[in-house]
Parts: C-alpha cells; sequence; structure tokens
C-alpha cells in the first residue's frame, strides 16, 4: 500500500495529512478494506499486525527525526491515556521504536469526556470538541527527557515536530482541535 499525501487546512495554517487508505463508512456499502481497517481498531488479528507493518513499510517516505513525537487523540471517553492500551497505542509504540522517536500518548489530555463523534455532523463534531484539548501541564518536562533508546543521540528540540496518527479520518475535525485549541 502506498502512502497517500494531502493536507488539512485549519485557519490560514496547512498541515499534511499522510495516510494509507480512503476509509468509507460501513453504510456506505461493503468494501473490505475499509472492513479490516475497523478489525485494526479491535485489534483482530491478522488485519491488526497487517495494518501496522503497512504503516511501518509506507511512513519511511515522510522524514521523522529522532526528536518527533508521536501521539494519538484520546477517544471520547477518555480525559487523559488509558492504562489498556488501544490499537493506536500499539502503532505508535511500534513507529517510535522503528523510526528511533518517541510516542508520547500521555502528551494531550482533555477538560472533559465528548460524546462519540461517528454519529455527528462535522458542525456537531466541533461543538462537542472545541477547546477541550490541552497539552499535559508537564508537557515540556517531556520534552526535555532525552529518548530512552539509547541509539538516538539528538538532543530534544525545544519545539519538536510532532506526528499526530489516528485510525480513521472522518471530517478531520479530532485533528484540528488538537492542532490549534
Amino acid at each position: 500500500m502506498r502512502l497517500q499525501t494531502t493536507s488539512i487546512n485549519y485557519f490560514s495554517s496547512s498541515f499534511p495529512h499522510y495516510y494509507l487508505y480512503d476509509y468509507l463508512p460501513l453504510s456506505a456499502g461493503k468494501d473490505m478494506i475499509s472492513r479490516s481497517l475497523l478489525k485494526f481498531k479491535h485489534r483482530t488479528q491478522p488485519d491488526f499486525s497487517t495494518w501496522i507493518e503497512c504503516a511501518l513499510e509506507a511512513l519511511p517516505g515522510i522524514s521523522l527525526t529522532p526528536d518527533t513525537i508521536i501521539l494519538r487523540p484520546l477517544h471520547h471517553d477518555e480525559i487523559t491515556v488509558s492504562v489498556f492500551p488501544t490499537a493506536l497505542d500499539f502503532l505508535g509504540h511500534s513507529l517510535a521504536s522503528h523510526f528511533g522517536c518517541r510516542y508520547l500518548p500521555s502528551f494531550l489530555r482533555k477538560s472533559r469526556p465528548a460524546r462519540p463523534c461517528k454519529e455527528l455532523s462535522r458542525r456537531q463534531r466541533k461543538t462537542e470538541l472545541r477547546g477541550i484539548y490541552s497539552l499535559d501541564p508537564t508537557a515540556r518536562q517531556m520534552i526535555a527527557i532525552p529518548a530512552i533508546l539509547p541509539h538516538v543521540a539528538a538532543p530534544p528540540a525545544p519545539d519538536p515536530p510532532f506526528l499526530l496518527i489516528d485510525d480513521i479520518l472522518t471530517t478531520g475535525t479530532t485533528m484540528r482541535m488538537i492542532i490549534l485549541p
């Protein structure tokens, strides 16, 4: 699978958006790859491992430096990262290990749980998610901690690049609310 590229525009800024496949909701009909992606979300084998392998094979096309911080959006009911690892946590750890950077899902927090967005319109999603994401107050300290990987020699940058991973992008609202809260 080849890495696809587009951008997410928000106000006057444009952010690169990389993806492996155009997800179609189940309501759009039978799409085996989209169904496989849902199996990834539920950590069902072999789809779970296959999507991680596809991401590892496709992402060398972008530049991930050792100071890159990988994170994921929080689920609707999370205000901080859950103790129970999600499929995205496994993907984030795999990417960080493969590319020699850090996966810090605890970097983000929310002020409150949110309603599940899958049934909400774009406008409702924006209203539901507006202003609830923020950086953890200790985020700057997390950036300053050197990567645990011994082969990473680069000191952390004061404003490191981020790779925000998600399994399905529907309207892009969650990404926008995280990028520019």
